[in-house]
């Protein structure tokens, strides 16, 4: 749900706690950290901010980042999304600052969600009510396309369960190259694909999506989950 001052302080204590284990397993079994670390797994189904607590709600997202940052090198911190609502607003911005992402292709992640750019801007601008368009902006498929998600799974619990364990049974290092933000090589991988909206001024997501190989672009959204994975070309992004 929406996050606050109160949700981020329990968020911020998962955290604490998580990092307090780490260090007793590294004390005891100095050797066998990287079999025995734990991880932060979460689901996220959130509009962002609860916009009534304004800097106190904002403040607790900052307070959350903080925290992922503070495992970096020590625990990942994954993100699964697949829910009815996707991941928007400030946790928008949180779940990219995690080390890796899991999503199903209806799952979403964006800053501003689809009827509040609607409400603001207009329908021309952005129909909310066109579900094609809606997920061809934010879902699964275009940010798997665009590598703005690690891992795509079929919807169902033990998809993104068993793509989890994949996940976590990689080294931290391994797990550390799916990150989107953290130093400034990643910085300098955002900068180009600016520059690039900008000389490409894209009309939609299927143009940016030809551009990175897919030629039926066109029909790439409504392919079924296997078909998707077998076919699609992604961004083609150098290891970090």
């Amino acid at each position: 749900g929406a996050v606050g001052e109160v949700h981020g302080a329990k968020i911020v204590g998962a955290f604490y706690l998580a990092q307090k284990l780490y260090d007793k397993v590294l004390e005891k079994y100095p050797d066998e950290i990287e079999k025995r670390r734990p991880a932060i797994v979460w689901s996220f189904e959130t509009g962002g901010v609860r916009l009534h607590e304004a800097n106190a709600g904002l403040l607790a997202h900052a307070e959350v980042m903080e925290q992922i940052q503070k495992c970096r090198g020590k625990l990942p911190v994954i993100s699964l999304i697949g829910s009815k609502v996707g991941c928007f607003g400030g946790m928008g911005f949180v779940t990219v600052a995690t080390d890796c992402i899991i999503m199903s292709e209806l799952g979403r992640i964006g800053l501003t969600g689809p009827e509040v750019i609607e409400e603001v801007m207009g329908k021309k601008e952005f129909d909310s009510a066109n579900r094609s368009l809606v997920y061809r902006t934010t879902g699964g498929k275009h940010k798997f396309i665009m590598r703005d998600c690690s891992f795509l799974v079929k919807d169902s619990i033990g998809d993104f369960r068993k793509q989890l364990e994949d996940v976590l049974k990689k080294s931290y290092s391994e797990i550390e190259k799916y990150r989107l933000i953290g130093n400034m090589k990643l910085v300098e991988e955002q900068i180009e694909l600016v520059e690039l909206a900008a000389t490409l001024k894209p009309k939609d997501s299927i143009d940016v999506w030809k551009y990175f190989g897919n030629k039926d672009s066109e029909i790439i959204s409504e392919l079924s989950y296997e078909d998707f994975i077998r076919i699609v070309k992604r961004r083609v992004r150098e290891e970090i």
